[in-house]
């Protein structure tokens, strides 16, 4: 696995929204936050990501809550909170972000995953991996009947393998001082004091990190924006007018 400790960000740190430094490196503020969630058999990991346009990324949060999974008092009753309550804010103190939408992998304890993703009445879904989706499609909506049986609204299959891909080139591209002014697309930037063993047990949640920015983009297009698809031009121009954010404009 690359070492995110070779794009480490110095004056980058957890729990700060960095807007100076995205707006020089990558030319826009940070303007969109989503979160995901792994579910392991003693903990849930969350990781927490602002993007910047082209999906350049900033890792804002991420951490463990250890407690007994089964059960809705312990570790699934503090993510709730985490993810109600939880707002960052920007480098300047103009701006104040609130996680749009949050993935929580279903694949362990799915019981208690799809129970967890019925108490928030928006933006908190199921989602599960699934490698046989043709390789332009990153996500697809379980079937109708699947999701009445489970009783959810949404839940999504998620084209791992194509994200990794994504991520991986990402990864690798290190040129971009030299190769041009801003960042490229889905460039990834760690904070300095994130701990080496970040991707080792978080590339399923930097996996579902980005499907959750591309589901939200996809949705906001089509049903906000009357698209036919998504548009990621036309996205991140709305985005840059504040469409997820709190505060004046950057």
């Amino acid at each position: 696995m690359y070492s995110a400790s070779l794009l480490k960000r110095i004056g980058f740190f957890k729990n700060c929204v960095p807007n100076k430094m995205a707006k020089t490196d990558s030319g826009s503020p940070i303007l969109f936050v989503a979160a995901s969630v792994s579910v392991q058999k003693k903990y849930l990991y969350v990781d927490v990501k602002g993007y910047s346009q082209l999906g350049v990324s900033w890792t804002l949060d991420y951490f463990s809550i250890y407690g007994n999974i089964e059960q809705f008092n312990g570790p699934w009753n503090r993510l709730k909170k985490y993810l109600s309550e939880t707002r960052f804010v920007s480098d300047n103190g103009k701006n104040k972000y609130r996680i749009q939408i949050t993935l929580v992998d279903s694949a362990h304890y799915t019981k208690y995953v799809y129970e967890f993703v019925k108490r928030h009445p928006f933006g908190v879904y199921a989602c599960k991996s699934a490698n046989n989706l043709s390789p332009e499609k990153i996500f697809k909506l379980f079937p109708e009947p699947v999701l009445k049986h489970i009783g959810l609204n949404h839940a999504f299959f998620i084209n791992t393998e194509e994200i990794k891909n994504r991520i991986n080139e990402a990864l690798t591209n290190s040129f971009w001082y030299a190769d041009s002014k801003y960042q490229p697309r889905w460039f990834p930037n760690f904070p300095e004091n994130l701990k080496d063993y970040y991707l080792r047990l978080a590339i399923d949640t930097y996996v579902y990190n980005l499907a959750a920015l591309e589901i939200a983009a996809t949705y906001y297009c089509i049903h906000e924006l009357k698209l036919k698809t998504l548009d990621w031009s036309t996205f991140w121009t709305h985005a840059q007018c504040g469409a997820f954010y709190e505060g004046s404009v950057v």
